[in-house]
């Protein structure tokens, strides 16, 4: 895509095609929701149609990725999935490590994330907790 044609797509001058509009919003990191909110409050087809051909390319590549293999990624908010393949990308883009460093690196990853959601659920359940406690002694 040239960046005149990207330019135009942009401004709005040029109402893109939904797979360029997609294309496009996984260069800048637009997650699909985000995308299909614009795209409802535009009234742009193009766009909503755009954000789901997003979101099923961020699904198929995360059940398709060998270090994603732990997680059910049907389950996962596509922001969660996008970021976790943008790390993995980086990772894999990163100069002067060998593969096996790599692999270590998109596991650390993984496992960090994974960590990270299972310590906000005990706390959230936790929280849950204490508030039907509360609940249950103000009730006579």
């Amino acid at each position: 895509m040239s960046e005149a044609g990207w330019r135009s797509i942009e401004s709005g001058r040029y109402d893109g095609p939904p797979d360029k509009i997609a294309i496009m919003s996984a260069v800048v990191g637009i997650a699909p929701d985000e995308l299909a909110d614009l795209g409802r409050r535009a009234k742009r087809a193009n766009v909503t149609e755009a954000a789901s051909l997003l979101e099923s390319h961020l699904r198929r590549r995360a059940a398709a990725e060998p270090s994603m293999a732990a997680i059910n990624t049907e389950s996962v908010p596509e922001r969660v999935l996008q970021m976790i393949l943008e790390g993995i990308d980086d990772i894999r883009a990163a100069e002067g490590l060998t593969n096996a460093q790599k692999s270590s690196l998109e596991q650390s990853l993984i496992q960090a994330v994974t960590q990270s959601v299972s310590g906000q659920i005990v706390q959230i359940r936790t929280t849950l907790e204490i508030l039907e406690e509360k609940s249950r002694q103000r009730s006579p």
